[in-house]
């Protein structure tokens, strides 16, 4: 069963990212939110390589990215979800997961 993982902590000054990669499985979106999508400019090698082994393309919010100043921040390693992209996720996995 396939899981939505929704972080919205920055991973500077919470582990919760790591705790995160460290239940994920194939299949599994991230989605980041609020300052979780601070993630666009600081992930870790070891969490990128997580993320790639896994075959998981993280998502982040396009409204918190805007708010937060971090458009030009935007790679292709990062889906730019909206409200709409948001809710297909929250459809398309059977259970979601809100890391604090």
């Amino acid at each position: 069963m396939s899981s939505l993982h929704i972080i919205n902590k920055s991973p500077l000054s919470h582990s919760c990212l790591d705790e995160c990669l460290s239940c994920c499985q194939q299949g599994d979106d991230i989605l980041f939110i609020e300052d979780g999508v601070v993630a666009l400019c600081s992930l870790k090698p070891q969490q990128q390589q997580q993320l790639a082994a896994l075959a998981i393309q993280p998502h982040v919010l396009a409204a918190d990215v805007a708010a937060r100043g971090l458009v030009d921040k935007l790679s292709a390693a990062f889906q730019s979800s909206d409200d709409t992209g948001f809710v297909a996720l929250c459809v398309k996995h059977p259970k979601s997961i809100s890391w604090f």
